[in-house]
């Protein structure tokens, strides 16, 4: 398809441990995502487009929403007659965090914030019918970065071979899911 729109939602899941947000105080509960994506394709292979993924989730009185979205630049390799493929998208945008927090421990509270954000997915698509298919996809989601306060420079630690990263996120989540493909 040269233009598409995919529709759809899976299981979400927040993979950083930051103390007294959502996924702490709720002990990192399933999350559930939907999104929407348009991409055109300039050549089989490579494609940009835009996307929006919505994740969220509710336990124990306590609520989180993300909204994503951002412009994506995408790859992908056909096969049987390109009726088959792998792709693989990344994007950079914009990421809303907000929730509502009910907790003895740390008080009850409200939190909204805009952060830059950053995707990675990749899927596998496959046509249905003409103009109609479907994708598995999984994409991770990172956002809030600053750097390390930890870090130590190779030269510098007890142990050379142990990773340290200069940068770190403190908003990262990784969904799996299904999407429907519409498109020419």
């Amino acid at each position: 398809m040269e233009n598409s729109f995919s529709f759809g939602g899976g299981i979400a899941g927040g993979i950083t441990e930051c103390k007294g947000d959502y996924l702490d105080i709720a002990e990192n509960p399933a999350c559930y995502n939907l999104g929407a994506e348009f991409r055109h394709y300039f050549t089989p292979n490579v494609g940009l487009g835009a996307t929006y993924e919505y994740i969220g989730s509710s336990k124990y009185q306590n609520k989180m929403n993300c909204h994503y979205i951002a412009p994506t630049f995408t790859l992908r390799g056909l096969w049987a007659n390109g009726k088959q493929g792998f792709w693989c998208s990344g994007g950079v945008g914009y990421l809303n965090y907000s929730d509502e927090l009910q907790s003895g421990k740390y008080g009850s509270s409200t939190f909204s914030h805009g952060y830059f954000a950053v995707s990675l997915g990749i899927g596998y698509e496959f046509a249905v019918a003409p103009g109609f298919g479907m994708q598995i996809k999984a994409e991770c989601i990172m956002a809030d970065w600053h750097s390390n306060p930890d870090y130590t420079p190779k030269w510098n630690r007890y142990d050379p071979d142990e990773y340290q990263s200069l940068f770190n996120n403190n908003l990262s989540y990784i969904s799996l899911g299904l999407s429907f493909i519409i498109g020419k």
